[in-house]
């Protein structure tokens, strides 16, 4: 089972290839993330869970740039990452059971409710945190 749910977000450009992949390459590495594999028209990455974080410093969990071909000479940077369910999951497994195990039934809902408004929340951070990475990888693109 892999627990994660997938997500893209695009932008056309006008730089070429080696731009874009440099570019990306410049970010992911300011950002702190590892970049598992590359390709002339791919980079795909990782987070590094193991760093210590300035303020909590949301990340995206991974994903994967591909640059693809648009006409007039132009291309489509795409940013196709993805969202790991399975620490909120967990954490409310091992608050289901602790619930359970002391009988006090009521934790079960109250952990739901919390898990239903922090995992969108969460979602929505991650979106936010991609279009930010694509935005600052194009915004000397004009």
């Amino acid at each position: 089972m892999n627990f994660t749910l997938k997500f893209h977000t695009s932008a056309p450009t006008n730089l070429e290839y080696y731009e874009i992949r440099a570019r990306i390459q410049f970010e992911l590495k300011d950002k702190k993330y590892v970049a598992a594999h590359v390709t002339d028209r791919s980079v795909s990455f990782k987070d590094t869970r193991w760093f210590m974080r300035r303020n909590f410093e949301f990340m995206l969990d991974g994903g994967e740039f591909v640059i693809s071909d648009e006409p007039n000479n132009r291309k489509l940077l795409t940013l196709n990452y993805y969202w790991r369910y399975y620490p909120p999951l967990l954490i409310y497994s091992f608050l289901v059971i602790v619930s359970i195990l002391n009988k006090m039934y009521d934790g079960i809902w109250f952990f739901g409710g919390f898990c239903a408004i922090v995992m969108p929340i969460d979602i929505m951070r991650a979106r936010g945190k991609a279009n930010e990475l694509l935005r600052n990888i194009l915004k000397a693109d004009s």
